[in-house]
């Protein structure tokens, strides 16, 4: 009897976990009335506890002491170059409707960030979740490819040669637009200009300044060794590039393809030449001379 209770409760005990791993928690501390407050919704936030779990076969949402759960009846992925939205056509005692999950930009408390908005249709109601709230970390929004770490790793060794500087990552800089000229920072001096990278396959490298260009003052050359790692940053998955020498240096991957690698990190980007900057670095991919 007492095997037979043991066996039992194992068995709940890895249900529990299995029901855990298969569900996707978005969580904030506020939620909006959008039904009550249609056209100033965002400035009248309900401020208590809001979550929302996703499974395979349904949707429940607590939006403070009020539960409302839906059947999953299909799913549909958009992904186009300006949305990444997951909809959820659901039940909810016999009446149909949306609930939508996009990724987009939130400015909060003077500061921009990334959020997973989430809206319950003709519900009215309204989530947003930092992604940093999102568990299991890294969730993969339509259009997000799923990193293969060993072939990335292969991708990424070679000649590169300096491209330009930006203000801004990748996504935000497609997204400018006609803008997007005014988020490159610009500099006449060659010799910043005048960097290359080299990364071989033996996890070796060396990064190159003022070597090619006329009579710079401060050229230099750098061997470090270099590791690719699988990262989650602010709740997205992302690639981290460590180069080490003397010191290690840390970078974030904002675009790698055939062609191009774009770093994000900390760069002497200014007239200064002893202040750093936020910034990302893009270089072109070439053959080495």
């Amino acid at each position: 009897m007492r095997n037979t209770i043991l066996v039992f409760l194992f068995f709940i005990l890895f249900l529990n976990q299995a029901n855990a791993q298969s569900t996707t928690s978005f969580k904030d501390n506020r939620w909006f009335d959008y039904k009550k407050y249609s056209n100033n919704f965002y400035s009248k936030p309900v401020h208590e506890q809001a979550e929302v779990i996703v499974s395979e076969d349904s949707i429940i949402t607590h939006l403070g002491s009020k539960i409302i759960r839906y059947k999953i009846k299909g799913v549909t992925d958009v992904a186009t170059k300006n949305k990444s939205s997951r909809e959820y056509k659901v039940d909810n005692n016999g009446t149909e409707l949306t609930v939508s999950i996009s990724r987009t930009m939130e400015t909060y408390f003077g500061k921009k960030r990334r959020i997973a908005w989430i809206s319950g249709g003709t519900d009215g109601w309204i989530v947003m979740s930092p992604l940093t709230s999102i568990t299991p970390i890294g969730y993969l929004f339509p259009g997000d490819a799923k990193i293969d770490i060993e072939a990335e790793r292969a991708r990424i060794v070679g000649y590169y040669d300096y491209d330009l500087m930006r203000r801004v990552d990748a996504e935000a800089y497609r997204n400018a637009g006609a803008t997007s000229y005014d988020l490159l920072i610009w500099t006449d001096d060659k010799c910043k200009k005048d960097v290359q990278i080299e990364l071989r396959a033996d996890n070796t490298g060396t990064w190159w300044y003022g070597s090619t260009a006329k009579d710079c003052p401060n050229k230099a050359e750098q061997n470090f060794k270099w590791k690719l790692d699988h990262v989650v940053v602010e709740g997205r998955q992302a690639m981290r590039l460590t180069l080490t020498s003397d010191e290690s240096n840390e970078y974030i991957i904002d675009e790698l393809t055939d062609k191009k690698l774009s770093l994000g990190g900390q760069f002497r980007i200014g007239d200064k030449d002893d202040t750093t900057s936020d910034g990302y670095l893009v270089l072109s991919k070439k053959k080495k001379k």
